[in-house]
């Protein structure tokens, strides 16, 4: 005998009118897992090449010795393990150690290009719980395939950064499906918070388990075990719409859709079709774009070096470096959580101007802060480390703010293609995080502070750019090339079909609404 579990009395009793708030708090878990998985390497690989001036206890050699210059068949094929003090270290070269940075980008990049047509042909439920599933099992093997050589850990990455590309798309999906209007900065930002939770707690446990016995592998087989624990969850739960979940009531139906134009389609109907060149030819997306990029790219070079920085740069050791990198996030954390209800309460100016208003202050912090960084070195002989530190905690917190400025307005303006946005952002961070190693390597070769400097100083003049242009043209209305065709809008007083199994439930649904 077949149970059905969503027709059980507890189960419907134990979700009502709470059915948007855990799909809030499955997606969340699951976004910081996927986000924390690839990034784990950023921490890792500390822990994976040998201390400066260690005496191998023995050696093991692969290939040959590779450089700068070195071909791409030894590239790949050279291994140099050191047993040290009883642990194993890989002494990958500064090209391989940036090539395994930008591999995971070079995935996330491949990861977008199917993204938008696996969503349209599959659905968000489907497309993201393979893409985290992909995520959980790459995280998994990391381990192994580092053992195994240079060439299996590359491909891997790969893999990984793969899994983790679908995130920003659920950033808009979530909020624009489940969330009620009033709430929907609320739900945008604490979904976002996977930015800087991901980090906060995986820095501090990544650094205890790299100096205990089980040793940096560890990391990966914890995150790659809860990843896939809470990816079998969210697809036994999550569903795309509260139209199409069989535990959300006729209650919280009319609380989320309330003032909402809600698209609806028939099962058996042909998808709509995404205008495509609209979106790419709309400047209001390349402006959002654009102030995208300077945003990210801000953030992106301490997410991907900033251990390294303060390891290298600042000579801090392993444990303090788990508390000092995950200070950042967690402060962001806490500003997001406070900026997201202050965002939807302030309804007293336009949406534009709230857009603009956290543009300007998460880019005039962040500006200020990379002019500090650059300009302390530079006129003072020797530098307190505090301070330097006090300038670099606070940028992670002003980049974040940005979900409530330029990827808010990237989202709102292309209303339910939201998702082609996303991939768009999605795509401007992996080619930033592709390219960022080859820039470092160049600029940063050796990790010393007078290094980075030359890299901090170009960060005001870029994201100075981006900000100016993006106030100046942004827009928070939704462009009127992205209507939905006639025959898929609920307006007012309109019946119509869509996925509901009991059309007269559906249509009983629709009359509530248009009843407010």
């Amino acid at each position: 005998m077949r149970i059905n579990i969503w027709h059980n009395k507890l189960v419907v009793k134990s979700f009502a009118g709470k059915v948007r708030l855990w799909v809030l708090a499955l997606t969340t878990p699951l976004l910081i897992l996927v986000f924390a998985n690839p990034m784990a390497f950023n921490f890792t690989i500390i822990c994976m090449i040998p201390p400066e001036h260690a005496e191998s206890d023995e050696t093991m050699t692969i290939g040959q010795s590779v450089n700068s210059t070195a071909n791409s068949e030894n590239f790949f094929s050279y291994d140099e393990k050191i047993i040290y003090d009883g642990r194993v270290y890989y002494d990958y070269s500064p090209l391989q150690r940036n090539a395994l940075f930008s591999s995971a980008a070079l995935g996330l990049l491949l990861g977008t290009l199917p993204l938008s047509y696996c969503v349209g042909r599959y659905n968000v439920r489907y497309t993201f719980s393979a893409y985290a599933f992909i995520s959980a099992v790459t995280t998994l093997l990391i381990p192994l395939s580092a053992e195994l050589g240079y060439i299996y850990l590359f491909c891997l990455r790969i893999l990984q950064g793969i899994g983790s590309s679908a995130e920003l798309m659920m950033i808009s999906s979530v909020p624009n499906e489940w969330s009620p209007i009033a709430s929907a900065g609320t739900f945008m930002i604490i979904l976002s918070t996977y930015y800087q939770v991901g980090p906060a707690l995986l820095m501090p446990t990544a650094a205890g388990l790299c100096e205990s016995q089980w040793g940096w592998s560890m990391v990966y087989y914890v995150q790659g075990s809860l990843t896939f624990i809470v990816v079998v969850l969210f697809f036994i739960f999550f569903r795309d719409s509260p139209r199409e979940h069989p535990l959300v009531n006729q209650k919280e139906l009319t609380k989320i859709e309330k003032g909402k134009d809600v698209i609806l389609k028939e099962k058996s109907e042909k998808r709509e079709t995404v205008p495509y060149r609209a979106i790419f030819t709309d400047y209001m997306v390349w402006i959002a774009w654009l102030g995208f990029f300077g945003d990210e790219l801000g953030y992106q070079i301490f997410q991907q070096y900033g251990p390294l920085f303060l390891n290298k740069a600042l000579g801090m050791n392993i444990q303090e470096i788990g508390f000092a990198a995950a200070l950042p996030y967690i402060i962001s954390i806490a500003t997001k959580l406070i900026a997201g209800p202050i965002s939807d309460r302030m309804t007293c100016v336009s949406d534009r101007t709230r857009i603009n208003i956290f543009a300007v202050i998460s880019q005039a912090g962040c500006i200020f802060c990379y002019a500090c960084l650059a300009l302390f070195p530079t006129v003072m002989a020797d530098v307190p480390t505090w301070l330097l530190q006090a300038f670099y905690t606070p940028i992670n917190m002003f980049c974040g703010l940005a979900f409530l400025g330029m990827y808010k307005s990237a989202a709102v303006i292309a209303k339910q293609y939201a998702h082609v946005t996303m991939t768009g952002l999605c795509t401007i961070q992996s080619l930033i995080m592709l390219i960022l190693p080859l820039i470092v390597s160049l600029i940063v070769p050796d990790n010393s502070l007078e290094q980075w400097t030359r890299l901090f100083i170009a960060m005001p003049f870029i994201q100075t750019t981006t900000t100016i242009i993006f106030l100046i043209f942004c827009d928070s209305k939704p462009s009127s090339k992205f209507k939905p065709n006639a025959h898929l809008w609920m307006g007012q007083g309109d019946v119509v079909p869509c996925f509901s199994r009991d059309m007269q439930e559906l249509n009983a649904r629709i009359a509530v609404k248009n009843s407010y």
